[in-house]
């Protein structure tokens, strides 16, 4: 009897030790970001100085706001009928009017509209929430694929860090990092910047450098090349 219960107690621990370690397996490893990683994807995207304008920015297919966001990036968080809208693509123009405007925000922060999400007086805030947020569940994703792994490396002259993989995940998706950490080539359709040079400015920036690092972006009209190391627009050099 008193052997039947110790080998009771002994599965007990094992399958209690297999599920301890199985959780933290899955559990979400939340990432150390550099202090100004937001302002520097800001500044690169819409030359971030000036947050308020930057918000309302429509961009030249519909990616809006300081981070140019789409509509499947902002996903739940302003449309509860996200799964139902047709998938988009950067070259596809964003078709807001598809979003219902029912996420968790239209709640807790009144975006209930377009227009509440670009010049409301939440619009920055909701803006900045959901990048915060979405940084880290890409970090996530980018640990569960094993991309982690490249961490300290270099690839195509940039160091790979936290900030320079979730800032190349910001430009191409997690599946375009995966493609450039594994030597396929991948640029943007409209710009024709690449994963790695997206994230060499973004170092730029980081490390506090002012100089060079022009990024083509995508506000409305011409094309406008802003250093983002500045945030100032600048002539083309490329």
């Amino acid at each position: 009897m008193a052997l039947l219960s110790m080998v009771r107690i002994l599965n007990f621990k094992t399958i209690f030790a297999t599920l301890l370690f199985s959780f933290a397996f899955i559990s979400p490893v939340k990432a150390d970001f550099s202090n100004n990683f937001a302002s520097c994807i800001a500044k690169n995207e819409t030359g971030g100085v000036d947050l308020t304008k930057a918000a309302a920015n429509p961009g030249k297919t519909g990616y809006t706001g300081i981070y140019q966001m789409g509509i499947a990036y902002v996903g739940g968080y302003l449309c509860s009928n996200q799964a139902s809208i047709p998938k988009m693509t950067s070259t596809t123009p964003q078709d807001w009017s598809k979003c219902d405007f029912k996420g968790t925000l239209s709640k807790s922060m009144g975006i209930t509209s377009y227009a509440a999400f670009t010049t409301g007086p939440n619009a920055v805030a909701a803006q900045q929430y959901i990048f915060q947020k979405n940084s880290q569940s890409t970090w996530n994703e980018i640990v569960n694929k094993g991309y982690a792994s490249y961490l300290g490396k270099t690839v195509n002259g940039v160091v790979m860090t936290q900030d320079t993989m979730v800032a190349m995940a910001h430009m191409s998706g997690v599946g375009g990092l995966g493609l450039t950490l594994n030597g396929k080539s991948v640029s943007d359709k409209i710009t024709g910047a690449t994963p790695t040079g997206y994230a060499s400015c973004i170092a730029a920036c980081l490390s506090g450098s002012t100089a060079g690092c022009n990024m083509k972006t995508g506000t409305s009209g011409a094309s406008v090349y802003v250093n983002v190391c500045t945030g100032k627009a600048n002539a083309p050099t490329e």
